[in-house]
């Protein structure tokens, strides 16, 4: 794979097929911003919901991730009339989405940043002490001095940090994409699939949208150390009235206005960006009310 110097534009945490979903009849869907705290309406192409989830290899992981996004259409029409657990076809497509919008998440691009960062910090404390032979000699290869003290050491393991950053990182994020994905749906292959539907309250999407919780713990994402091989629920909003969830302990078939609530509360808790609601529904109220308290 050649190195991507133009990236693929109109990267998307949640894709605009799933998005138009949450749309009006005019194609908008109301859009809370965190950064203004500004709650707006927005056409799903319209700069929302966008990421840098891979800054190497774009357009083959655009090209990688469509081969499971044409099939979401017809899974949600399966969705809409109620048929989508009698057709195996169906329910591996739906897995496959929530796989893929795990991956893309924020969520999981913030918990990869910090799992990188741990690594370095680790590296950098230990490295003197277990490789310093090895950042003695990078020492003087680089500038021509001798290591005699731990501080040049240390100065020379921030600089392969830095290289590593620099040069190799995003290319690495790139090709693990791939190994994460299956990772994910090989965990929920291991999980009994639901769809739930919510008749008088809507549901909210953020750009963090699979919910990964463990009964008992706080947290409901990988940023929140709630990693997907751990995660015993999965939960992802897919239109404003039609849950998918996958483990144990799944809520009603028809959702209570109490269950909606509490999986609206957890779009909240994780998203990072945009969280988005059907424009005039009952999740979009509060996207009114927190745009309005900070005014």
């Amino acid at each position: 794979m050649a190195h991507n110097i133009r990236p693929a534009r109109g990267q998307h945490t949640v894709t605009e097929r799933l998005l138009k979903g949450f749309a009006a009849n005019d194609g908008r869907l109301a859009v809370f911003d965190r950064e203004y705290r500004q709650r707006r309406l927005r056409s799903p192409g319209a700069g929302i919901f966008t990421t840098n989830f891979d800054s190497w290899g774009s357009r083959g992981s655009e090209d990688r991730w469509n081969l499971f996004e044409v099939n979401f259409p017809a899974a949600l029409a399966g969705v809409k009339d109620r048929t989508a657990l009698s057709d195996p076809a169906t329910v591996d497509t739906l897995r496959d989405m929530l796989a893929l919008h795990w991956l893309r998440s924020r969520g999981m691009v913030r918990a990869r940043g910090q799992a990188v960062n741990r690594t370095f910090g680790r590296y950098r404390l230990d490295a003197p002490d277990t490789r310093r032979d090895f950042l003695a000699e990078a020492l003087r290869q680089r500038t021509g001095l001798i290591a005699t003290s731990r501080s040049s050491l240390e100065w020379m393991a921030d600089k392969l940090i830095g290289d590593v950053q620099a040069n190799d990182l995003a290319k690495w994020h790139s090709r693990q994409n791939v190994e994460y994905f299956q990772a994910a749906r090989t965990r929920f292959e291991q999980l009994d699939l639901h769809v739930h539907y919510a008749a008088t309250r809507d549901l909210a999407i953020g750009d963090s949208p699979v919910i990964t919780t463990i009964k008992g713990q706080p947290g409901a994402g990988p940023h929140q150390d709630i990693g997907v091989q751990r995660a015993d629920h999965v939960a992802m909003p897919i239109t404003p009235n039609v849950l998918i969830t996958l483990g144990d302990n799944p809520p009603n078939r028809d959702l209570s206005d109490d269950e909606v609530d509490s999986y609206n509360d957890c779009q909240w808790s994780t998203f990072a960006v945009w969280i988005a609601a059907r424009p005039g529904g009952a999740a979009d109220e509060r996207l009114k009310l927190e745009a309005q308290l900070e005014r």
